[in-house]
Formats: C-alpha cells, structure tokens, sequence
C-alpha cells in the first residue's frame, strides 16, 4: 500500500494532507495540522503588561491584530479609553496588517492556484508575460511591503509589533514620515488595483475551468464597520449571507 504525503506551505503553521492508496485506490485521506500551540499556558503568571508583545507570536502574518487585541483586552479589564490620537494610530497598523495579510493571501499564497502553478514567481514563466502578469511577483511582493511599512510607520516595528501599550501608544508619527508613508501608499494603489483586477478575472476563469470554487454552500460572512466606513480597530461588526461562485 503506497503512503502519498503531500505538504501545505501556504498556510499559517504547519498541515500536511495524507492518502492513501491501495491498488489505484484511495483507502483514507486526513488532513493533519498542528493546531495545538499553548499559548494559554505559557501566559499564566506572566505580567499583564507584557501579554501585548508575546501573544502576537502566535502568528507571524497576522501578529499585528493579536497586539491590538491583547492591549484593547486589558484596557477593557482595567476601564481604562486610550486618547483619539492613539486610537487613530492603531487603525493605521490594522490597515497596514490589511494590505501586507491580504497581499500576501491573495497575490502569494492562492493566486497560483487561480493560474495552476505552483508558485507567484511560476506564472510568467508557464503563460507567458501580458500586460496583466508581467512582473506579477514584483508587483505583489511591493504591494505587500508597503503594508509593511505601514505596520513600521505606526508600531514600531513589523514582525510582532510594540507600539500600542495599555493606555495609548508609546511615540506618534512625525510629519515627514507620515508624508513619506501617504506617499507610498498613493503610488501602490493602482498597482494593487491592477494585481486584484488581474486576481478576480483568474478566480472567476478558474471557477469556470473546473466549475466550483469549493465554497458553493451558501455562508455567513463577517465584516468591521464604522459610522461611514470600515473601521478594523473597532468592536462592530456585521455579518451577512452571500454565496461562492
């Protein structure tokens, strides 16, 4: 009996998928991850104040949220409202979580499979260069690490950052870099635009390839909003119904 094991990279941790297979046929197929990772334990007895910087190591894509929600959790427990200005500065290192988290999702980790390649850097080698896949990976990776200067910009650093303390932040933004950051920022929105055109029409030719996206069961979706616009710092959110392809 052959024992196929096949790795999944693109993911936050790590999963493998294992089938197996008996004269032509599949006898079983698991799909494994390590979902365990401690972290309730490895807090205890620990200092308050020192959650903010150790729980973001949960997750070294998506860190930025864990700070901020470790930080808003004790500001809840001690009653304790953080000055506008702060609170203007934490939304800045969500939105700069949203553009590299998405850039990297999107662009890195499923546009491949939208174009069947195993790698961004494959897609110009296998189907040729077009005005929309021409220096696709270039493009995704500057998309990317603008929202990485994003997260810099405003805490601190951007792997696990430490900026937002339990009352406020530790330092603002000075003008020069907030001037330097807009833009940045200003120039790589058409180029995100451009890549998340590019990703759409993939999805939707894939879909029509194979004829599913996988999620055709209709599904609740969770989204943060504000008075007028998304607000990723926030406590509200809605959640709607919609459907895959």
């Amino acid at each position: 009996m052959a024992t196929l094991t096949f790795p999944l990279s693109r993911i936050e941790g790590h999963a493998q998928v294992v089938i197996e297979v008996r004269n032509g046929e599949v006898i079983s197929a698991h799909f494994q991850a390590t979902e365990y990772r401690g972290f309730e334990h490895l807090v205890q007895g620990g200092p308050a104040e020192q959650m903010p910087v150790i729980v973001p190591r949960i997750c070294g894509v998506c860190s930025t949220a864990h700070h901020v929600a470790a930080v808003k959790t004790l500001e809840d427990i001690y009653g304790i409202t953080p000055p506008p200005v702060a609170i203007e500065i934490r939304e800045l290192l969500m939105l700069g979580q949203l553009i590299q988290n998405q850039a990297t999702s999107l662009f890195i980790f499923t546009m491949p499979d939208r174009f069947g390649v195993a790698s961004i850097y494959d897609v110009e080698q296998n189907l040729g260069a077009d005005d929309a896949t021409a220096s696709i990976a270039t493009r995704a990776l500057q998309v990317r690490q603008v929202g990485t200067h994003l997260i810099t910009v405003a805490g601190g650093q951007f792997i696990h950052p430490v900026k937002a303390v339990v009352g406020g932040v530790t330092s603002g933004i000075s003008a020069e870099a907030a001037a330097q950051m807009r833009a940045e920022l200003s120039q790589m929105l058409p180029v995100a635009c451009e890549l998340f055109d590019t990703y759409w029409k993939a999805s939707l030719a894939m879909g029509a390839r194979i004829g599913t996206w996988g999620d055709d069961a209709p599904a609740c979706y969770i989204s943060a909003i504000g008075a007028d616009e998304p607000r990723y710092y926030g406590d509200k959110v809605r959640q709607g119904a919609g459907a895959g392809l």
